[in-house]
């Protein structure tokens, strides 16, 4: 569900993405939805064993529209390490934003956001995290730019309900 919200609380009509090709379908059905308001996205190749090939190919892939880069940290299929920090810092050199997803990679590897640069790590806490089936984290760098996401919760659409800060995060629908 954090995916859904960095996606759908960040991104305009108009907004390009950039994603690797080791996407989960919690990230390209989201794009394909979004397609019909008007957001595109281009698909970067990682090349597993040459990180500069990975690189170049998400350089190649931004353009003027490019508002948000989202990638896995690792894919557990190929069992490659995607090279984030590299990423985030081109992102950050183009004023695109970078959202991780690691579903995969947290709890095996050690991830700092202040270091690496990622605006907006997703994660389910039931893999490498060990939490219960249907926990997650969506750590973000500057909440003020997911503004508008609780609003896109409270339409309907989204399956999260956000609320104020003091109230402790984010809840499901139904339970808050």
């Amino acid at each position: 569900q954090a995916l859904n919200v960095v996606l759908k609380g960040f991104l305009k009509p108009g907004d390009h993405v950039v994603i690797t090709d080791l996407e989960h379908n919690a990230v390209t059905r989201p794009l394909e939805a979004l397609k019909a308001r008007g957001v595109t996205y281009t698909v970067a190749k990682v090349t597993p064993g040459d990180n500069d090939a990975t690189v170049n190919a998400f350089r190649q892939a931004i353009g003027p529209k490019t508002r948000l880069a989202v990638c896995t940290m690792a894919s557990n299929v190929f069992g490659i390490r995607v090279p984030v920090e590299r990423i985030a810092a081109l992102c950050h050199q183009y004023d695109v934003a970078l959202c991780v997803d690691a579903a995969q990679g947290a709890g095996l590897f050690p991830i700092h956001m202040g270091e690496s640069g990622i605006d907006y790590l997703c994660c389910a806490g039931h893999k490498g995290l060990y939490g219960p089936m249907g926990t997650g984290l969506l750590l973000v760098r500057e909440p003020e730019r997911l503004l508008g996401a609780g609003e896109w919760a409270l339409t309907g659409e989204g399956p999260v309900l956000m609320l104020p800060p003091r109230s402790g995060g984010i809840w499901r629908v139904g339970e808050a």
